[in-house]
């Protein structure tokens, strides 16, 4: 229809027949009805798997994050031994979802606090230096909850390090 320089026009239509009061459908009615109905089964998926990723985080996620505290206290103790003396304690928190951490350094003591919040997952940790760090609570491609840097899950012992 159309030629170099000229714009092609096409016009889809539609439409409906009704016999004796009944709808008839056509082949477009048809095809609409099937994506429709496929994009709300895939979002009701979604919806669904959110829902249960997030039951899974607030019931799985405080003994992750106990893990992580268990990690933090033996790296910090065997970094204490083999230096000869005590380098890291655990400072006093008023909440179960935080750690304190106070680092000896020989002329200098440097804090750095660890919060996990069960609501949305987040593990994040902050020092007085301006050194800081997040991973969020997902479910892996091997279906097991984990916490997660940039899509890799993270044991508690390397994340135990990462912070230390």
């Amino acid at each position: 229809m159309g030629s170099a320089g000229q714009g092609e026009i096409r016009v889809l239509c539609s439409f409906e027949v009704v016999l004796e009061g009944q709808a008839v459908m056509t082949e477009w009615s048809k095809r609409m009805a099937d994506r429709l109905r496929k994009r709300e089964e895939g979002q009701q998926l979604r919806d669904s798997r959110f829902v249960e990723v997030q039951r899974l985080k607030r019931a799985s996620g405080p003994a992750l994050w106990q893990e992580v505290g268990t990690a933090i206290s033996e790296e910090g103790n065997a970094l204490g031994h083999e230096i000869g003396r005590s380098v890291v304690t655990l400072g006093k928190t008023t909440s179960s979802a935080q750690i304190e951490l106070l680092a000896d350094m020989g002329s200098s003591v440097r804090r750095c606090k660890v919060e996990f919040d069960p609501e949305t997952g987040k593990l994040t940790w902050a020092t007085e230096g301006g050194s800081e760090g997040a991973l969020e609570l997902d479910l892996g491609i091997d279906g097991k909850l984990a916490f997660h840097a940039r899509g890799i899950p993270q044991e508690p012992q390397s994340i135990a390090r990462q912070i230390l």
